[in-house]
């Protein structure tokens, strides 16, 4: 994937950015630009990662930019398909650890049904404490 691509899931105050290729300087403020925009349009992104073959400081600055001024704000963003090899800023600086990731868009989807804007996991249905 070569040109930053986003699309919108309607069912949801979802966004999801798509992002391929090598993510650098040239790259930086066309990478602001879309995840500043797709804050604009949902209280909830996912980036998805899983065609990036590298990310540089900078941009991984801008993301996490992003993603402290969406957990600040009370929402969420989740990464998708961001390998060690590509994005290894995020383990190195422990940030992996903070920043939800999956392996696909499907997985951050049922990640963010399931959890609540606290990570919380909800639960539906009923509750059955074995009381008879």
């Amino acid at each position: 994937m070569g040109p930053l691509e986003s699309g919108t899931d309607q069912d949801d105050d979802l966004r999801v950015v798509a992002v391929g290729g090598v993510l650098d300087i040239t790259r930086q403020g066309d990478f602001d630009e879309a995840l500043a925009t797709a804050r604009l349009d949902a209280d909830d992104l996912i980036v998805d990662m899983t065609d990036v073959t590298f990310i540089d400081t900078r941009c991984m600055a801008v993301l996490i930019r992003h993603w402290k001024r969406l957990t600040t704000d009370g929402h969420r963003l989740i990464l998708v398909g961001a390998t060690y090899k590509t994005t290894r800023a995020l383990w190195v600086t422990g940030l992996d650890k903070h920043i939800p990731h999956t392996d696909t868009v499907d997985q951050a989807r049922q990640t963010l049904a399931a959890t609540d804007k606290h990570g919380t996991v909800t639960c539906s249905g009923t509750s059955d404490n074995g009381s008879a």
